[in-house]
């Protein structure tokens, strides 16, 4: 009997090191076990998406704010239609029910770290959305809104543009589309499709950045409860349509280059001395300018030359002689008589020179009138320089709302506009580009 105790005793402490250990070595599973759908793989995607889609507005980049937004809006879809599926154990469901969301955690990873091929993964995104729309199970008489197009407004667009909502069983929905608290025009919806005009200015753009309006709309479907809708009565469902705007100006120019200019350096200079000595007579000296700083092409100033006159007997300068002066020499006109002094006889001598402004002239650059602007999205623009602008200095910087900045030296093709250099500037041509047309 004693025996039989302790070993009943032995099996019961061997079974209780087991189960403990059992349970300390997977803490993971039983973490994930306690997780929902909605919390384990739902959720985190969404808070990706959100992030994204931050990112991608204050950057500019209206192709990942257009995709983020189209995959955020399928998963809001997917959710709705799949509510007693969030709150059941991520581990306790089959993972075939939510393959193509789970698809959506590395892609949406990627994004957030900026790793991959940026236009790529954006149209990656996009198909996932049409892949989770594709897939959720529609009950047979609801009434769904499914997507909707333009997600981006036509930047060109005057007065308004359309709407156009996909969907099932729409015109059992009446489904209508407010802007500024007022009911947008609806053509007659049929089953599939409605479309709404929407007035531009009720849309307010930024100057420089993108915008998200979402339109509030409201639309009826019978009561997901079979109860309910014994008597006919249909719910009315809310939803917002986000709607991104560009910016009002397509970006901005700055337009630089150097003009070549004709330079004048002056020095005040006083020539050498040179000597005259004759009897009873004139004589003539030229002065050339006095040559300066590695230079051979410094010529007088006429206006401010004079004559000096210096030592001397029976001498003096007379005047410079005009018709012989030139830039290139000043010609002073001596006078020479005849020394009489006692023993002294003899011819008289004189030192002259010539005190007065030298000038060059010498091609130097500057720069040239700097030309900037906005640019907008349907109006050309033409940027123009001086004539005399150095052709290797012109110099045309295009920087675009989403942070683009583009040198352009001749013309350029971009998917925002067309530049075409000519002889006295460029001519910059806006165009819509084709990834922003759905």
């Amino acid at each position: 009997m004693f025996r039989r105790i302790i070993c009943l005793l032995l099996l019961l402490v061997l079974a209780l090191v087991i189960d403990e250990g059992a349970s300390a070595s997977d803490p993971v599973s039983e973490a994930v076990g306690k997780g929902t759908v909605g919390e384990v793989l739902v959720g985190p995607i969404v808070q990706g998406v959100d992030q994204i889609m931050k990112k991608a507005e204050e950057s500019g980049d209206y192709l990942m704010l257009r995709a983020a937004q189209s995959i955020k809006d399928a998963l809001d879809l997917w959710k709705k239609t799949n509510k007693e599926l969030l709150d059941d154990a991520y581990d306790k469901v089959d993972s075939q029910r939510f393959a193509t969301v789970s698809g959506l955690k590395g892609l949406i990873g990627q994004i957030d770290q900026g790793l991959g091929d940026h236009i790529t993964q954006a149209n990656d995104l996009v198909v996932k959305s049409g892949q989770i729309v594709a897939e959720l199970p529609l009950s047979k008489r609801q009434t769904y809104v499914l997507t909707f197009a333009p997600r981006i407004a036509p930047p060109t667009a005057v007065d308004n543009f359309q709407v156009r909502l996909q969907g099932v069983r729409l015109d059992q929905g009446d489904p209508r589309l407010f802007v500024d608290g007022k009911a947008a025009s609806r053509i007659l919806p049929g089953p599939t499709e409605v479309q709404f005009t929407v007035p531009v200015a009720s849309l307010k753009r930024k100057p420089h950045e993108l915008s998200v309006h979402r339109l509030p709309m409201t639309y009826t479907s019978p009561p997901e409860s079979w109860w309910k809708g014994i008597f006919n009565n249909r719910e009315t469902l809310t939803r917002e349509i986000p709607v991104i705007t560009l910016p009002q100006q397509l970006g901005d120019y700055a337009l630089t280059y150097r003009r070549k200019i004709k330079r004048e350096a002056k020095e005040e200079v006083v020539t050498d001395y040179q000597q005259s000595k004759k009897k009873n007579d004139n004589d003539e000296r030229v002065f050339p300018p006095p040559q300066l700083q590695g230079h051979n092409d410094w010529q007088w100033k006429l206006d401010t030359v004079r004559f000096d006159q210096g030592e001397g007997k029976a001498g003096r300068c007379e005047k410079i002689v005009d018709y012989k002066t030139s830039p290139n020499g000043v010609v002073v006109q001596y006078r020479l008589d005849e020394v009489r002094q006692g023993l002294d006889w003899g011819p008289g001598h004189v030192n002259c020179r010539v005190v007065g402004t030298i000038v060059r002239t010498y091609d130097d650059e500057v720069d040239g009138v700097r030309k900037e602007g906005s640019l907008g999205w349907t109006d050309a623009v033409t940027i123009s320089h001086e004539e005399d602008a150095i052709s290797s200095s012109i110099e045309l910087v295009l920087r675009t709302f989403d942070k683009q900045t583009l040198l352009a030296k001749a013309d350029l093709h971009h998917k925002y506009f067309e530049v075409t250099h000519h002889q006295r500037g460029f001519v910059v041509t806006p165009k819509v580009p084709r990834d922003i047309i759905e």
